[in-house]
């Protein structure tokens, strides 16, 4: 996300820590899945995605 300042020309840019969380949040519920059945008809990935 970029916002444009009053002040002169500065840009501005704020980094996406939300994204970021939610990523190792989700990498880290995907580590629990490690012995899961890859036979499965749902997969370990979208589990970890849904929050399981």
């Amino acid at each position: 996300m970029t916002f444009n300042s009053f002040e002169g020309t500065r840009t501005f840019v704020l980094a996406d820590t939300n994204k970021d969380e939610e990523f190792v949040e989700e990498f880290n519920r995907l580590k629990t899945f490690a012995n899961f059945p890859s036979s499965s008809p749902v997969s370990a990935s979208t589990l970890a995605r849904a929050g399981f």
